[in-house]
Order: structure tokens, then sequence, then C-alpha cells
């Protein structure tokens, strides 16, 4: 349960970092200067709410059903395959809320990323002119983003099984998602709160390609452990092996028969 608590906040805050600074790269407004796909208080609000949530939902889930076949673990939490997992996941579900970002600005608004008023120095970042497409693109990748890390809790109960596999009686897992879910809704249509605060506005028909690309990760997620399953050593080798020939399995997580236990003891 730590190591998915740990894999689920990693692959969130993997997700913001690469949303946030490929954005850099080319969201920018007339004078160059990177407009933000999220606000800093979104960043805030994902961090803290939305991912711990389904985090603790995690913590408190019941054990793996194949745990008793995995041999004793002799490693700590960041093998190769978690620091895989969460740099693949966060940067497709990053990909996703960066996507649907310049989806909106530029296949709806035709790049509009706000107009620079002479009478102020404020872009889109703080109070600027003509900025209503930006915010609005802003709260469809605060939806995105918030809508996928919730749906990730599911991916992260197991390294490999599909999610489906696991026990689905966690009702504090699906209180947090579901919870998370419908928070969403104050804060990208409440007066004040979303243009003041969060600097965002919902829309209509992005609710529309937010599920679309929810299915899109969930499924590649399943994809994606389903590689795992057929080109990484499964989880419990040695303790399949160790059973098949008698054996039981030592201190350094290797097979040895009963018999060669014997004869070392005596």
């Amino acid at each position: 349960s730590i190591s998915s608590f740990v894999m689920h906040l990693l692959s969130g805050n993997m997700a913001e970092a690469v949303a946030l600074l490929i954005s850099l790269a080319f969201v920018v407004d007339d004078r160059g200067l990177p407009v933000f796909v999220l606000s800093p208080i979104a960043i805030l609000f994902v961090n803290t709410v939305t991912g711990s949530g389904p985090a603790i939902g995690i913590a408190l889930d019941d054990c793996p059903p194949d745990l008793m076949q995995r041999p004793p673990v002799h490693h700590g939490l960041f093998t190769f395959e978690a620091i895989l997992d969460f740099t693949v996941y966060g940067v497709v579900m990053g990909g996703m809320t960066l996507a649907t970002f310049s989806i909106y600005i530029w296949g709806f608004a035709n790049g509009n990323l706000g107009t620079i008023n002479p009478n102020n120095d404020y872009s889109c970042n703080d109070y600027g002119d003509n900025c209503g497409d930006v915010k609005r693109a802003r709260g469809t990748a605060f939806l995105t983003l918030n809508t996928l890390l919730l749906l990730h809790a599911f991916n992260c109960r197991h390294q490999r099984l599909p999610f489906w596999k696991s026990s689905m009686k966690n009702k504090v897992l699906w209180a947090s998602v579901i919870g998370g879910t419908l928070l969403c809704v104050p804060l990208l249509y409440a007066p004040f709160i979303n243009t003041k605060v969060f600097k965002h506005t919902g829309g209509s028909w992005e609710w529309g390609m937010v599920a679309a690309f929810s299915v899109v990760f969930m499924a590649f997620a399943e994809i994606y452990k389903a590689v795992k399953r057929a080109t990484f050593p499964p989880l419990y080798t040695l303790v399949g092996a160790a059973a098949s020939k008698g054996g039981k399995i030592t201190p350094e997580g290797t097979s040895r028969t009963f018999a060669e236990s014997s004869v070392q003891g005596v």
C-alpha cells in the first residue's frame, strides 16, 4: 500500500511538471512570455486535495490478490519498475493535460492567448484583456488532470494486474474519486472562485473531450500493464519455482531444496 500511495503522488507530480515545462516552449503571448496552462492555485489544489484523497484510499486498500505468491521483498520503493511506472504514467497524463488545452486554444479559439493592453502590464496569468479563451482552456486542462489523477488511483493498486482484478469494495477510494469529480463543478462554475481565485472557467462540450481522454488513458494503462506482464519477470517466479521443487525462499530471495538446506544447516 505504501508503494502504491507513493506511486500515485509521484505520477501526479510528474504529470504537472510535464504539462507546465513543455508548455513554456510554445504557449506564449504576444510578448513572448509564457501563459500558464494551470494557475498556481490549481496546481496547489491538485497536489493537496485531488492527490491526497485517492492516495489515502489506496493506503487503506486490501492486500493484492497475489501477495502471498510473491517472494520476500529486499529492495526499497524506488525500483526500476517503479521509476518507469510513475514516469510513463506521469508523461501520459501531463501530455493529455497539455493536449486538451492546446485543442481548445488552437482548434477552437484560433490561438487566442489574450491581447496586450498598453495601459497596463497584465497578461492572462493575472488579469489581462481578452482572456476568456485562455481561462476556458485552462479550465479544460484542470478538469483533465483532475479526472486522470482520480482514475489513476485504480491503476496504482497493482503494478501488473488489471484494475478490475483488485477488490472494488474500497469505500474510501470510491468516495474520494466521486467527491473529487463533483468538487470540480463549483471550482469551474462558481463566480469569483473560478475567475478570480483559480483564473479559469468551465465549459460545456469539454466534459465530453475529457471523458474521451479518460477512456484512452485507462486503455493505455491496461496495455502498458499487459506489456509488462509479457516482458518483465513475474512477481512470483521464485515462489512458484520453490513450490514446484519442494524448496523455500532464502533471505537472499533464491530457492533452495529442503535437502540442501538440511545439509548446509549441519
